[in-house]
């Protein structure tokens, strides 16, 4: 790849951003329901083919960020703005999912109520919405590393090196017990997750692939068969990986897989260079899949009530999945057009 200021249009990452979008919604909705039957390929959709959104969504984020930016004179102020664009949607979606932070802690006493507020409030967010305070951490890092006259290229390695520290709190927990004779390091990430809750955030994952997205943005990428067969492999590699952290009992939590680099690499490689003819409204589906990530747990909260109030023997099934993407999307396009209108402008804040 030959360094160069990229000019090309996006559809095609408008496009793929949707497509996660549901795929996240598959990471907390069994999309085939609870059946046994379907445990095999709602185990390869969620903890394969799922875990692949978010990292796409950090490169994406990376992308469009610094390539308005010369990489060797980062503009902070360009940075400052993104990222405190980022911080009001991050406090309007926490404080409209309050309800269910609260919800979680109803059994708590008064004081651990209080510290697991506010410590999903700053560090973690409410589920899915981590990923916003992790970018705006990974954005704010990578930038004043690039400030500093710190190559791209080395803040990748920087990066994979945090990605591979955080993976020991995440898939290869496992593997810390026969390492860790005196326990020393397992206590250390103990104290940390007493503080931070977990590895999966903008110091651990974020940074690596915002850069990513940064070492992108200031390249040329021609398409390549290179980047098909090295989705194939890759993804191939990672439902092994997937499967063996499972069978050797390795893993704490399931979100983090080392071939989930090569893997979010080659698929944004192949994407970026894939021209696609704005044959549709690109940036409407940009908007929607935007509104989809924040709202899919929201929605699928009320259409699960629903289904047990009123049609219990549903409860559980894939018609709540697909309930809950029709409705999502559904209600992600009254937004975008209510948004239009005069008085209903103000609805532009949530996405």
């Amino acid at each position: 790849m030959v360094k160069k200021t990229v000019t090309s249009n996006y559809n095609s990452i408008d496009l793929a951003k949707f497509i996660f979008s549901i795929l996240v919604i598959m990471i907390h909705i069994r999309p085939f329901g609870n059946s046994s039957n379907a445990y095999i390929i709602n185990y390869i959709l969620r903890q394969c083919l799922a875990r692949i959104a978010v990292p796409f969504y950090f490169v994406a984020s990376g992308f469009f960020l610094f390539k308005k930016m010369d990489l060797k004179t980062c503009d902070w102020k360009i940075a400052k703005n993104y990222c405190f664009r980022l911080f009001k949607l991050y406090i309007i979606w926490t404080f409209i999912y309050s309800y269910f932070i609260i919800n979680r802690i109803n059994n708590m006493q008064i004081s651990n109520k209080v510290l697991y507020f506010f410590k999903v409030w700053l560090f973690s967010g409410f589920d899915h919405l981590w990923y916003i305070n992790a970018t705006i951490f990974a954005v704010a890092f990578v930038a004043f590393l690039l400030y500093k006259n710190v190559s791209i290229k080395r803040i990748v390695i920087i990066g994979i090196v945090l990605y591979f520290i955080g993976l020991l709190d995440q898939s290869y927990y496992g593997l810390l017990i026969p390492l860790d004779n005196n326990g020393n390091i397992i206590e250390i990430l103990n104290c940390y997750n007493d503080i931070f809750i977990t590895t999966r955030n903008g110091l651990f994952e974020g940074v690596l692939f915002i850069a990513m997205g940064a070492y992108f943005s200031n390249c040329t990428i021609e398409k390549k068969k290179l980047h098909i067969w090295g989705i194939i492999g890759s993804i191939s590699l990672l439902f092994l990986e997937t499967f063996m952290v499972r069978v050797l009992n390795l893993k704490k939590d399931g979100d983090m897989y080392i071939f989930l680099i090569p893997a979010v690499y080659f698929i944004f490689a192949f994407i970026v260079s894939s021209d696609i003819k704005a044959s549709i409204n690109y940036v409407f589906i940009r908007k929607i899949s935007s509104i989809v990530y924040f709202s899919h747990l929201l929605i699928y909260q009320i259409v699960n009530f629903f289904i047990c109030t009123y049609f219990s023997v549903l409860k559980d099934t894939a018609l709540v999945f697909l309930l809950t993407v029709v409705f999502c999307i559904g209600f992600s396009c009254l937004i975008i057009k209510l948004s239009e209108k005069k008085y209903f402008g103000w609805l532009k804040i949530i996405y």
